[in-house]
């Protein structure tokens, strides 16, 4: 995590960035100074000890986090019963589809392209 690299090289340098974590609403101190405790010991180094780091920092920072896009619209999809409806043949299979056009009612290719 790009946070937890971030505050384990800026914290030996800038006691400061304590003061901004100690900022965030809802963070609780003893957490706070467990995570400023682990990231300053610089001997242990592992990936369970990584782990813990990363999980301590997401813990502290969670409030800051906002939620996802896709969440913040979501609603629940409802499909109602809709009545069925009748479908209307287009065409007759006896009636060609390219006749020569002289009615008007006849559904041709012709009349579609016919000048009027």
């Amino acid at each position: 995590m790009l946070g937890t690299q971030l505050y384990e090289l800026l914290r030996p340098k800038y006691p400061e960035v304590l003061e901004v974590l100690k900022q965030i609403p809802e963070v609780n101190p003893l957490d706070l100074q467990k995570l400023d405790e682990r990231m300053m010991k610089e001997a242990q180094k592992g990936n369970k000890v990584e782990k813990a780091k990363k999980e301590m920092f997401k813990k502290i920072t969670t409030p800051l986090h906002g939620l996802n896009i896709g969440q913040l619209f979501r609603r629940k999809a409802s499909i109602r019963e809709l009545p069925r409806t009748e479908a209307n043949s287009k065409r007759s299979k006896n009636q060609p589809l390219i006749g020569n056009g002289t009615t008007e009612n006849d559904p041709v290719l012709v009349n579609l392209f016919k000048v009027t």
